[in-house]
């Protein structure tokens, strides 16, 4: 179970926790991540046959912004769609692992939870970058504008409510208790973020550049081949894995705030009246 943090923690000393929870993690639940990883891959393949049996030409610029804009964007929706439900899995397990310490026994609860959840949140962003594709037109620059935003601010402002599904009692004030998490914490959260998902961001890019030599048709061409998929496997894991700890030590910071916040809100005892004490 995630320990309070023994000072308010800037954004280095969340990650520095996410990190190592990270690689705690990977160590105890290694052959759960490895399976998701093939599993990944087994969807990184399937979706690529499809592709060659349907014709789809993937554009060079192989990005979810410029796949919403093609003429293919419905099956690039529906590409996105399964992985995002296939690594569900892993960040409920990660969050457990940090908060709860139950991270290989997956409560099937908290799964059908963070499922729902990340089905909402994915169908609205998804929805709001293929209308940016619909709204192509320069009259309704601001519009595609605005719908960019709401595709990728939503899902981060909603993101802290995950760690308190997969592992908190269901209740209906999740939105309001995630919006609440980043009262005072955007910068800390913002920097934590950074620092975890940033290196990992980092190397991926050296890893490309060293596979492109220049070349963006070979860097295509070599993420279409079963290597390529499989470090593509195993790097989308991984993020997730490092974005859970990270959104974990961020909800363990918030709710251990929130509980200084009652505690020094909470009335003082009447004068002469003795407040009583737990039983030695």
């Amino acid at each position: 179970m995630a320990e309070p943090f023994p000072k308010k923690p800037f954004g280095w000393h969340i990650a520095g926790r996410a990190w190592v929870s990270a690689g705690r993690a990977l160590v105890v639940m290694l052959p759960f991540y490895a399976v998701m990883a093939g599993l990944m891959l087994a969807l990184g393949y399937g979706l690529h046959l499809a592709e060659t049996k349907l014709g789809v030409i993937r554009p060079r610029n192989d990005t979810i912004l410029t796949e919403m804009v093609m003429r293919e964007s419905r099956y690039y929706a529906l590409g996105w769609l399964a992985r995002i439900l296939l690594l569900a899995p892993v960040a409920v397990a990660t969050f457990r692992y940090v908060l709860v310490d139950d991270g290989p026994r997956l409560s099937p609860t908290a799964m059908l939870r963070v499922w729902g959840w990340t089905l909402g949140l994915s169908i609205f962003s998804l929805g709001a970058l293929f209308l940016t594709g619909v709204a192509v037109a320069p009259s309704l620059g601001l519009l595609v504008i605005v719908l960019k935003v709401f595709a990728f601010g939503v899902p981060l402002l909603l993101a802290p409510a995950l760690p308190a599904i997969a592992a908190g009692p269901a209740n209906g004030s999740r939105v309001e208790g995630a919006l609440e998490d980043w009262d005072g914490n955007i910068w800390r959260f913002v920097v934590a973020a950074a620092l975890t998902i940033g290196p990992v961001y980092v190397i991926s890019w050296r890893i490309d550049a060293l596979i492109a030599h220049g070349d963006a048709n070979a860097l295509s061409t070599f993420y279409e081949t079963l290597p390529g998929l499989a470090v593509t496997a195993v790097f989308s894991v991984f993020y997730v894995l490092l974005l859970a700890t990270t959104l974990a030590w961020c909800h363990a910071w918030a709710q251990q705030r929130k509980g200084a916040v009652v505690a020094a809100m909470a009335p003082a005892p009447a004068p002469g009246r003795r407040e009583p004490t737990a039983a030695r």
